[in-house]
This record gives C-alpha cells, sequence and structure tokens, in this order.
C-alpha cells in the first residue's frame, strides 16, 4: 500500500532521492546511489511529539524492571488500570458490529471501562495493544496522523522498555526479535542511534 508522490527539494537536500513514498504515515525516500529505499530520519511534522517527551510520559506511567528487555503489553495495560478483550470478548459485547474488522486493536470506554479489544491471531498483537495504550497515556481524542505517529513511537518504548542500541544492529533485527511492524522499527531504530550518538 504505497502512495508515491514528487519529492520537493527542500526534503531531499543533498541526499539525491528521486521519491518517496509514504507508508503508514512514515516517509521512505528513494536512493539513487544505494538503490533502495531509506527512511528520512529528519523529517517529522512539526505538531508531533519528540522521542525524549514520549520517553518521559513512558517514566512517568509505566513501571517496569530496570533489567527487562522486553515487556507484555497486556500486563502493563492491566496495572494502569486498563480491561484487555481478546475477540472472542469482542465479539461478546459487541453483538451487532465488529470493531476489529479493519483493524487488529481497538481503545474504547465499554460499560464505563477503558477496554483494548486485539485481535489474538495478529502477529504484532503484544505491539497493537501497546499502541492503543500509548493512546491512552497521551489521551488521545483522536487517531490522526500526529497521534497516529506519537502513539507508534510510544507503543515501542512501551514493548522494549530498557533496550540498549548497542545490542541491535538494524531495523530489521528489532521488528524481528521483538515483533514491532518494520515501518515503526526504522524510525525506532533511528532514535536510539541518535540517542546514542548524544550519549558520547
Amino acid at each position: 500500500n504505497y502512495i508515491t508522490v514528487e519529492v520537493k527539494k527542500e526534503l531531499c537536500g543533498k541526499r539525491r532521492f528521486s521519491e518517496i513514498r509514504v507508508v503508514s504515515y512514515h516517509i521512505w525516500c528513494w536512493n539513487r546511489q544505494q538503490k533502495k529505499y531509506k527512511w528520512c530520519v529528519g523529517y517529522r511534522k512539526e505538531s508531533a511529539m519528540t522521542y525524549q517527551e514520549l520517553k518521559k510520559v513512558y517514566t512517568k506511567y509505566i513501571d517496569v524492571p530496570h533489567k527487562q528487555e522486553s515487556s507484555n503489553s497486556i500486563d502493563v495495560a492491566l496495572n494502569i488500570g486498563l480491561t484487555v478483550k481478546n475477540s472472542i470478548g469482542c465479539r461478546q459485547d459487541f453483538k451487532d458490529q465488529y470493531p476489529l474488522y479493519k483493524c487488529n486493536a481497538v481503545y474504547t470506554l465499554f460499560n464505563g471501562e477503558y477496554t483494548i479489544y486485539y485481535d489474538e491471531h495478529y502477529v504484532y498483537k503484544n505491539f497493537a495493544i501497546a499502541h492503543e495504550v500509548a493512546h491512552h497515556l497521551l489521551e488521545h481524542c483522536s487517531d490522526g496522523v500526529r497521534e497516529h505517529h506519537d502513539a507508534n513511537l510510544l507503543a515501542a518504548i512501551i514493548v522494549t522498555p530498557n533496550i540498549s542500541s548497542n545490542k541491535i544492529k538494524s531495523a530489521t533485527v528489532l521488528s524481528e526479535n521483538y515483533l514491532i511492524p518494520y515501518s515503526v522499527a526504522c524510525e525506532y531504530f533511528a532514535e536510539l542511534k541518535d540517542e546514542q550518538r548524544a550519549s558520547r
């Protein structure tokens, strides 16, 4: 599901990109020298929260053991007072409609309880639940471009709370080891590397 658009010179600069593709609100550029798509790390909507701001939200609300490199999003959700139900629970609660028909997880207020419904067969279900937890923590009322971006990055932080960029060699490894969608893993990996460089 690619949307191919022409590249503006101010976005590409000296990187020699000939086109960009928008994939789930994430920007990729075709690099003519390397002959492959590359994540445009420097491009972000001004209204989106920074990585450091999202980390502060995480540390404010979620307590995870210091050495734990990955977390179970269901446990995280339950610990902050959310109800979590799989697709069976979703069908029982929504007899006339099925919210998971077009998505893998959904966050809603049902019978006075903030509830996350998720598809237990989805390979990235732990991330999908974390994404809905992120919407809750960030108090989002919609899932626009900015909200979606912020929830994705915070979800990656929730799933990998104490990860070290020294142990992760690529976005592919990050995606495969922690079951994070590849487009999100690419941005998160870039943020981890930036943080590592800044700490030197």
